[in-house]
């Protein structure tokens, strides 16, 4: 075991790491492309993985060369998207049953994400995970997403936390490297090993899923300054 490293709040991202949203996501993505007679490379979706809606709506209205600016592109995805989320959107394995033991034990937890609030909101609902969290943080609340360390940055204050007193359970190599940034101890979870190669090497340790969370911070030496892991 390492050296003891206290921990008073744990702080998640959202899609890919609590719920299960990327297919989704890329759906609404594919079709709205589509409309306009363009598709998405895998290049195209791996620079967008894990960034704000605003910064893909940028990167897609570029690259792909839209008539539209990237507001447009946004809210037009948006209108796609949001039909497609009641029922899809599903908590991932481990989940829920992490956030109950920290809920249990008086861990503070924060949401940091990427997404806006609107999707948030539709998100958590239908992965039945609302109501769950301290403190709630969403890409539209800061000015420079992720891999700047903005959101994380943003949680642990909104906690009352120091940054390096805080654990991150990430799953994009973007928000491992804003997790880092702001001097957090990170663990990645993958959202799917055999969709696209991810590079989460930055991450203090790298999971095969949120079940595998709690003996992974007991391994590493992780102590939880509100309560006894037990």
């Amino acid at each position: 075991m390492s050296a003891v490293r206290w921990i008073d709040a744990v702080i998640f991202d959202l899609d890919g790491l609590l719920v299960d949203s990327e297919p989704v996501q890329y759906a609404a993505w594919d079709a709205f492309v589509a409309c306009y007679g363009r598709s998405l490379t895998s290049d195209l979706k791996r620079r967008m993985y894990g960034t704000r809606l605003v910064d893909s709506a940028e990167l897609v209205a570029r690259e792909l060369e839209l008539p539209l600016t990237a507001a447009e592109v946004a809210s037009e995805r948006d209108a796609i998207f949001f039909k497609m989320i009641p029922g899809r959107i599903q908590a991932k394995p481990g989940a829920v049953d992490l956030l109950a033991w920290l809920g249990r034990h008086g861990i503070p937890t924060a949401l940091a994400t990427s997404g806006h609030r609107v999707y948030v909101d539709l998100a958590i609902e239908s992965a039945a995970i609302q109501h769950v969290f301290t403190v709630e943080v969403t890409g539209d609340q800061v000015c420079h997403g992720k891999p700047h360390p903005e959101t994380f940055q943003t949680a642990a204050r909104l906690l009352g936390v120091q940054p390096e007193r805080s654990l991150v359970l990430e799953d994009s190599p973007q928000g491992v490297a804003a997790a880092v940034a702001a001097g957090a101890l990170c663990f990645a979870v993958p959202d799917d090993p055999g969709e696209r190669e991810v590079d989460l090497s930055a991450a203090h340790r790298v999971l095969a899923s949120l079940d595998d969370a709690r003996a992974a911070a007991a391994d590493y030496g992780v102590e939880f300054s509100t309560s006894s892991q037990g």
